[in-house]
């Protein structure tokens, strides 16, 4: 696939996100970076050409880089910018210009700059991608392309990518996903730097023989929890870190050989009433055209519940070592992402001496703080923004209590603060490399476990002392929430495990190769084809209704409504109601897994990802066209914002129906003053058609008395019919 081809995709991606036009993120960053997703488990990331994620200035983009779990979209996502700085002492350029220090920059604010030459990218499938229909449309909730199909890729799919930089180490990347429910909440990454001594973007070498010196790679990420509207005040999020692995604190057995940082949503004072970790949805309705939450949504459900992690797996000693050095990385610290040394500017020598000096483990340099004696930031963010005890034991109550205890931390400082790493000093002699291995994740507590404790939070008034029971615990709702730290412990023991295996983790059956659902007047019918050597035995078919993500009065919760046989290709639903939106997936179930590689399960069977057929588009009864003109109806009339949700359609707030219309149609609305607002053309051949209450100019329509004009197209015959609208 070719550079503009991606170009493309990564644009249409983001149209496909939004739902609106984004021309100023496309001048910015589109012309200059690829774009591809790697969403076949429920962990969703989007990697970019240039190896780390840009600082873009269109917040619905910035939203939008990472998901847990996948398929909910209305929480925000995870707000992502990276950076990737190589750092070299006693460097001569091209030109033969020496430079005491060099850093090669790439992200977030720094940007195909002449540093890093982004390289190609492609994504790589073990099988060729399922196309999904719903009524006769593709539904996706990205377009993602293959590059190529490889059946011999140990992963699900793959992305890889490579890009040369400006002092002569060149990176290759490779970055595994997983469909294995056991193991597809996280990304396996493994990138490797050589010393190549290309400069730029050619084949030509510029620095065949230059030996690089005490070379330091270091890597910062700036991740905010954008939860739904109604999360916070302002929809972001401050971001709390802690660091395992440095050697700084007791962190027990089970944590022993992890080297990791963790990531959640901290406590602060914009909302004073209730205490912020774990997201609590604690307001109906606040939402914008980007993230808005659903209707009702205000139960209390924890729309955070989760944490951020990024644990290494292996660091190579040196060049002439491939065995894991267990003292990487070298460096871990905390710092701001404005700071100057962070973004030096091109060509300033005394910013990058700075910025080489802050990755450096030994270096004091500058007049910016450092990460400590060794190397490493102590104490933690985290424990800077707890009350008494700077720091503890880590694998202790006396954590959970210290972090649950968090109170005024500031968006912005807690936001702003940027977990960073590095690797080195390592000297590279012409053609030598190193490799580096990590797991990355967003991980927590399920959706009914969210939903039961943040309700009973709610209930209590916003007692954070108050105990909650649920599934045979008993814990407050801030310890509920932490908790999820011993579950990301858990993921990265498989992901360990995973990669000691070679990634040769028992592979689900395929899912199914087509996967069309098709509204009709008395049913929705499901068809499918399967690969050739398809291995399922049987299938499973989920479905929702109103919104893809689940429907709230269902406490988000697909529903399992057939188990098709292996040999079945169609399910006819019939039990569906008029009016409502239907979601569905279909999944290929195996026979039962003895394969206990990388911990997983046995005596269980494996099923395919919901995400290769999973529909983003809704399916619905169709009514057959209308008789005559004078059967046609507005439902309801009059609309009523506040009426009951039972009088109203209950998938979408904003909704009318003209109901009995001709199967070939044309519908104009005109205000009261006989402005026309505007006109849908039917031309699918049912009696049914919905208008979501706003103007071809896209503004939602005012409290008023408006008139439909319903002209039959194959007899030129019109109707004329009043309506009311109240908010």
């Amino acid at each position: 696939m070719n550079a503009s081809l991606r170009r493309l995709a990564g644009l249409a991606c983001a149209l496909a996100l939004m739902g609106l036009g984004v021309l100023g993120w496309a001048g910015e960053a589109s012309a200059q970076a690829d774009l591809v997703w790697l969403d076949v488990g429920d962990y969703h990331y989007r990697y970019s050409s240039t190896g780390t994620e840009p600082s873009l200035t269109n917040p619905p983009i910035r939203a939008r880089i990472k998901y847990w779990p996948g398929i909910y979209f209305r929480e925000g996502g995870t707000h992502v910018r990276t950076r990737q700085y190589i750092g070299v002492r006693d460097f001569t350029d091209e030109t033969g210009q020496v430079w005491p220090f060099k850093v090669a920059r790439t992200g977030p604010r720094v940007f195909d700059l002449g540093e890093h030459l982004g390289g190609e990218i492609e994504l790589v499938g073990k099988f060729a991608k399922p196309q999904v229909f719903v009524d006769g449309f593709q539904s996706f909730s990205r377009p993602t392309v293959l590059t190529r199909v490889d059946p011999s890729i140990k992963a699900d799919r793959v992305v890889n990518r490579s890009s040369n930089s400006n002092v002569g180490l060149t990176w290759e990347e490779t970055i595994y996903g997983f469909s294995n429910f056991y193991h597809d909440d996280y990304h396996i990454r493994k990138i490797t730097w050589t010393n190549t001594g290309n400069v730029d973007e050619d084949e030509e070498i510029e620095l065949p023989d230059q030996t690089l010196r005490e070379v330091m790679i270091e890597f910062a990420t700036k991740e905010h929890l954008w939860g739904p509207r109604n999360v916070t005040s302002a929809g972001v999020s401050g971001s709390i870190w802690d660091y395992v692995g440095d050697g700084k604190e007791d962190v027990g057995p089970r944590w022993q050989g992890v080297r990791a940082f963790l990531g959640w949503i901290g406590n602060g004072s914009r909302v004073s009433f209730l205490n912020r970790i774990g997201g609590p949805m604690w307001r109906d309705g606040r939402r914008n055209a980007n993230m808005r939450t659903a209707d009702g949504d205000s139960v209390g459900r924890l729309g955070g519940a989760y944490m951020m992690t990024r644990a290494i797996l292996h660091v190579d000693t040196s060049p002439s070592d491939p065995s894991n050095d267990p003292a990487q990385p070298r460096h871990t610290g905390f710092t701001r992402g404005g700071e100057g040394f962070t973004n030096p500017s091109f060509g300033d020598a005394e910013q990058m001496a700075n910025s080489y000096a802050y990755a450096h483990p030994e270096m004091k340099f500058g007049e910016y703080g450092f990460p400590g004696d060794d190397g490493h930031a102590f104490p933690h963010e985290a424990d800077l923004q707890s009350p008494d005890e700077p720091a503890g034991p880590f694998d202790s109550e006396s954590w959970y209590d210290r972090m649950g205890a968090q109170i005024d931390v500031d968006r912005m400082r807690s936001g702003g603060r940027v977990p960073t790493f590095a690797i080195g000093p390592y000297t590279f002699a012409p053609g030598e490399s190193i490799t580096m291995v990590w797991m990355e994740s967003n991980y927590g507590l399920s959706r009914d476990v969210a939903l039961n404790v943040g309700r009973a939070y709610k209930d209590s008034g916003w007692d954070d002392t108050f105990m909650i029971e649920y599934d045979g615990q008993s814990m407050t709702k801030n310890r509920w929430v932490l908790s999820t730290r011993d579950s990301i412990l858990s993921l990265i023991r498989r992901a360990e495990a995973n990669w000691a295996s070679g990634l040769s983790i028992p592979h689900p059956p395929m899912p199914p190769s087509k996967f069309e659902v098709v509204s009709g007047s008395d049913r929705i019918v499901l068809t499918w084809d399967t690969f050739p050597n398809a291995n399922q035995s049987s299938f499973e078919i989920w479905r929702t209704r109103n919104l893809f993500e689940g429907a709230l009065e269902d406490d988000w919760k697909y529903q399992l409504i057939a188990t098709p046989g292996g040999g079945d290709r169609r399910f006819e639903d019939t039990d569906v109601i008029r009016g409502i939106s239907y979601f569905y997936y279909i999944i290929s179930v195996g026979e039962v897994n003895n394969d206990g590689t990388a911990m997983t399960p046995t005596g269980m069977r494996l099923k395919s990802s919901r995400y290769y057929t999973q529909t983003y588009s809704p399916a619905f009864l169709k009514r057959p066209p209308g008789n005559a003109l004078s059967e046609v109806r507005v439902v309801p009339n009059p609309y009523i914002l506040e009426a009951d949700k039972n009088i109203r359609f209950p998938d979408q707030q904003d909704k009318m129906a003209f109901f009995e219309i001709p199967g070939q149609c044309t519908i104009k609305i005109y205000s009261e003053l006989g402005e026309l607002i505007h006109t849908i053309e039917h031309g699918d051949g049912s009696g049914d058609e919905f208008w979501n209450l706003t103007t071809d100019s896209n503004q939602v329509v005012t409290s008023g008395i408006y008139f439909a004009v319903v002209q039959d197209l194959n007899t030129n015959e019109k109707i004329i019919k009043k309506f009311v609208i109240i908010r």
